[in-house]
């Protein structure tokens, strides 16, 4: 990831003045002015799925803000990753919505998407532009992912009340697929992941204004077959034995 994306966590929405203002201090339940920006928590992140609770913050705020990035680090489209994950998931999401967000959740986005506001290599914006940012998502999420940074990464785990912390180093350390992208199979591997990921967008959200059960379950089936699609994908790419998968999915689920 380090090769391709900027990661910093979300806004320290605190002030920078020790005692002025704590982070409820800026934030809103509704749209009071025109500063207010649509906000989430980690808690209201998941696997591929946002589930925004309608709260903003007060903007106004950002230039006594103990850390409150610049305002494009929001409204560019990113990877979104809890800092607090599931039991043995990383929880992370595509977001092209604009979302600002707190310090519970981290955010990569693609080198050549902050070039103007941050330094970048003419190399490092000419290497993160052949990858989208659907694919990024789409790998990050992963179940090979997850598995490499328990394992690997985390040194089994930090957990905290079942699940365990990401930090910016260690989102920096996650595998991405070196894609050759003259390479026709490398180019529909690309695009797999990206479309799996838009299908996954669109039936999370279907799922949470679904009416009925059945068409619940129906958009809950067609989520569970992108992820696998994902999975499967990653797996031919690397070459992963059925072995090689069942040890993932023991790192992971602990079954």
């Amino acid at each position: 990831v380090d090769e391709l994306c900027y990661v910093n966590y979300g806004a320290q929405m605190s002030s920078k003045v020790k005692g002025e203002f704590g982070k409820d201090h800026v934030i809103r339940s509704s749209r009071v002015n025109s500063n207010c920006r649509p906000m989430i928590s980690g808690r209201e992140l998941y696997r591929h799925r946002i589930d925004y609770q309608g709260r903003f913050v007060d903007w106004s705020f950002a230039a006594r803000m103990y850390g409150s990035r610049w305002e494009g680090f929001f409204k560019t489209e990113k990877v979104m990753i809890r800092d607090l994950t599931g039991t043995h998931r990383i929880e992370a999401a595509y977001d092209k919505e604009g979302y600002f967000c707190d310090h519970t959740v981290l955010c990569a986005l693609r080198k050549c998407d902050v070039a103007d506001a941050r330094q970048q290599t003419p190399e490092g914006i000419a290497f993160s532009e052949q990858f989208s940012t659907r694919f990024l998502a789409g790998v990050i999420a992963s179940k090979v992912v997850s598995a490499y940074f328990y394992l690997v990464l985390s040194g089994e785990g930090v957990r905290t009340g079942g699940g365990f912390h990401t930090y910016p180093e260690t989102i920096r350390a996650f595998p991405i697929p070196k894609l050759d992208f003259s390479d026709p199979v490398h180019r529909a591997f690309h695009k797999t992941i990206d479309d799996s990921v838009a299908s996954l967008t669109v039936s999370n959200a279907k799922i949470r204004d679904s009416n009925t059960d059945r068409v619940q379950q129906f958009h809950e089936r067609s989520a569970a077959a992108a992820e696998q699609t994902i999975d499967d994908a990653l797996a031919g790419f690397y070459g992963l034995s059925p072995q090689d998968r069942a040890a993932i999915e023991l790192a992971i689920c602990g079954n």
